[in-house]
């Protein structure tokens, strides 16, 4: 596929906005937490700032957390969704790495990356017992995207199970999560892929989602489910919804619906290296049939940058072609 639309400002704050489902209102869970405040050094532990620099030229800020000693990563799919390439800042020692995305599930909004030649990291402490309401717990992340120190948003929980409505900062694009926790944690636009930490310190969740003035519920994936897909991811277990590997690129952009009409051709991308010009029509890739744009999208998920692939197509005149095509690196999708 060709571009990603824009899906964070160049200003860069890449917090999800959410609309709850039958949950408390912004304003009542605002009145009942702190303002946030510069994190403990204890709180900082395994915590790394992202930038991430997209398609469309600009640029977008969030929050990650150190799994592994090696360098492996979990965030929000969100922080990196359109990015061409990523850094990370481990807060504890100032060291800026080249991240790569090892997978993602965008339905879970979850990700791992990985950070070129990293050893020795200090990895966050894991909780596998759940929350219960009334559990203090504190959002940490890079809020407001400068970085340095991370902010520490105190709060509780409210409950779980929560199902939002989340959208980006933008207004376009937007996704239903569920079994999110909601806590009066002030958690603000930056604060994605953070850890949600319990009184012990150890990560219950992964902040995810906030009111957009940063002062309503904020809402985090439970940490035991979001590395169930990490362990998946790490394994190579491809799903219907874990891609592994970075996306493939194919180079067109087509029709947002109906048929995968090509509307322009990336110069010297895969496509444009294959003879696919403005007006062709794709009608298979991989071995399956394209009936429409939407189902061309679902094909490229399921395929990874190095891929060679036979990809089908008509022409204006209704003349088949077709050609082997070999992905290149395309912006995470």
């Amino acid at each position: 596929m060709g571009r990603p639309a824009r899906l964070a400002s160049a200003v860069a704050t890449v917090l999800v906005t959410a609309a709850v489902l039958g949950a408390a209102t912004p304003t009542q869970v605002a009145s009942a937490a702190p303002a946030p405040r510069r994190a403990t050094a204890t709180q900082s532990v395994g915590v790394v700032d992202i930038v991430a620099s997209l398609a469309d030229g600009g640029w977008a800020a969030g929050t990650g957390m150190v799994v592994t000693p090696f360098g492996d990563v979990l965030t929000n799919h969100h922080v990196i969704a359109g990015a061409l390439s990523l850094t990370a800042t481990v807060v504890s020692t100032g060291r800026t790495y080249t991240a790569t995305v090892l997978g993602y599930d965008r339905s879970e909004d979850v990700a791992l990356l990985h950070l070129t030649a990293a050893t020795g990291l200090r990895t966050v402490s894991i909780s596998r017992a759940g929350v219960v309401a009334h559990q203090p717990v504190v959002g940490v992340g890079n809020a407001g995207g400068t970085g340095g120190r991370p902010f520490a948003a105190a709060g509780t929980v409210v409950g779980g199970g929560r199902t939002i409505i989340a959208q980006d900062e933008g207004g376009g694009t937007s996704e239903r999560l569920t079994g999110m926790i909601e806590t009066t944690a002030r958690i603000a636009p930056g604060d994605s892929g953070g850890p949600l930490e319990n009184a012990a310190g150890s990560v219950v969740g992964m902040d995810t989602a906030g009111a957009p003035s940063g002062r309503g519920p904020g809402y985090a994936i439970p940490i035991m489910r979001a590395m169930g897909i990490v362990a998946a991811i790490r394994a190579g277990h491809g799903s219907r919804t874990v891609h592994i590997g970075a996306s493939a690129l194919l180079g067109v952009a087509v029709s947002v619906s109906g048929p995968a009409l090509v509307l322009a051709v990336d110069p010297d991308s895969p496509a444009d290296r294959a003879g696919l010009v403005q007006g062709d029509l794709i009608t298979s890739v991989a071995g399956r049939r394209v009936g429409s744009a939407a189902s061309l999208s679902a094909i490229m998920q399921t395929l990874h940058a190095g891929s060679r692939v036979r990809v089908g197509w008509t022409d204006a005149s209704g003349a088949p072609h077709s050609a082997l095509v070999t992905m290149t690196t395309g912006p995470t999708v």
